[in-house]
C-alpha cells in the first residue's frame, strides 16, 4: 500500500509539472537564436517617406554652373562675325585681370565696307566706275569691369572701348568733260575711322569652353578723309593731285555678337 502511494504523489506531481514545461517551449519556439547564441533583435519597421518627389532635373547650364571646371578659364580668344557686314574682320585675346576686370586686345584686317561704300567719292558725270579694294589693317582695345561674377561667366559688365579702322581703294573711272569728251581718272581714297566710347554687354557661358558675348555701345567717331587723284591732261600727261584731308567728328552706335573660345588655364 506504501509502495502505491508513493506511484500516486509521482504521478501528480508530473501532471502538475508539464503545463510549465509546455509553456517554455512555446517561448523559445519565438525567439530566434543567432549563430552566437544571442537573441537577434527584431527588425524595426522601415520609416515610410512624408512624401514622394521627383528628383528635380538640372538644366545643361545650371549642370555647368556647379562643375569645377567651370573657373579653370582665364582667357579665350574671340571672333566678331558682326562685323563683317562692314568689312572687318576681328580677332581678338581676353584675359581674366581679376575677380571683376578683363582686358581685351584685337587685329582689324578690313576690306570693303558693304554696309556704306562711303569711300567712293563723289563726281558728277560718271559714265563708268570700278573699285579696286586693298586690305588695311586696325586694331581694337576694351577693358571691362563685370558687376557680380568674374569674366566668361554669366554676367553683365561696364567697358570702354577704343578701335581703328582703315579703308582704301582705288577707284578708276571716266569723266565726261565739257567737250562731251571723256577723261580717265584713278584716285586713291581712304577712310580712316577712330572711335572710343562706351559699351554695355553679357557674358553667356554656352558650354564648358564655349562663350557668347553680347554688347552695345555709344561714342564719339573721329573720321578722316582724304583721296590721291590721276588724270590725264590734254598734253596726255598722267598728272597726281592730293586733295586735302578733311576731318569730322560724328556720334557713333554699335552692337557687337562675339563668338569665345575659352583656353585652359597653365597647371
Amino acid at each position: 500500500m506504501k509502495g502505491l502511494r508513493n506511484v500516486g504523489l509521482i504521478v501528480l506531481a508530473l501532471a502538475g509539472a508539464l503545463p510549465t514545461a509546455n509553456a517554455q517551449v512555446i517561448q523559445m519556439q519565438k525567439r530566434t537564436i543567432s549563430p552566437t547564441g544571442r537573441t537577434a533583435p527584431s527588425p524595426s519597421p522601415a520609416p515610410q517617406a512624408e512624401s514622394q518627389k521627383e528628383p528635380t532635373r538640372l538644366t545643361y547650364l545650371e549642370r555647368l554652373a556647379k562643375s569645377p571646371m567651370r573657373d579653370r578659364y582665364t582667357s579665350g580668344l574671340k571672333l566678331n562675325p558682326s562685323a563683317w557686314a562692314v568689312g572687318a574682320y576681328p580677332i581678338s585675346y581676353e584675359y581674366r585681370a581679376g575677380k571683376h576686370v578683363s582686358w581685351e586686345l584685337g587685329a582689324v584686317p578690313v576690306y570693303r565696307n558693304f554696309w556704306r561704300e562711303s569711300i567712293w567719292p563723289a563726281h558728277s558725270g560718271l559714265s563708268t566706275l570700278q573699285a579696286e579694294y586693298t586690305w588695311g589693317l586696325g586694331a581694337f582695345a576694351q577693358g571691362k569691369y563685370f558687376f557680380s561674377k568674374p569674366a566668361f561667366q554669366n554676367g553683365w559688365y561696364l567697358g570702354g572701348h577704343g578701335q581703328y579702322r582703315p579703308y582704301s581703294a582705288t577707284v578708276s573711272f571716266l569723266e565726261t568733260n565739257s567737250g562731251g569728251g571723256t577723261v580717265l581718272q584713278a584716285i586713291r581714297p581712304f577712310r580712316r575711322y577712330y572711335d572710343a566710347g562706351l559699351l554695355v554687354g553679357y557674358h553667356v557661358r554656352a558650354a564648358e569652353r564655349w562663350l557668347v558675348d553680347f554688347s552695345f555701345g555709344a561714342g564719339v567717331r573721329r573720321l578722316q578723309l582724304a583721296e590721291a587723284g590721276e588724270f590725264i591732261n590734254a598734253n596726255s600727261e598722267t598728272v597726281a593731285e592730293l586733295a586735302p584731308t578733311a576731318w569730322s567728328a560724328m556720334p557713333y552706335v554699335q552692337t557687337s555678337v562675339r563668338i569665345g573660345w575659352l583656353l585652359p588655364k597653365k597647371r
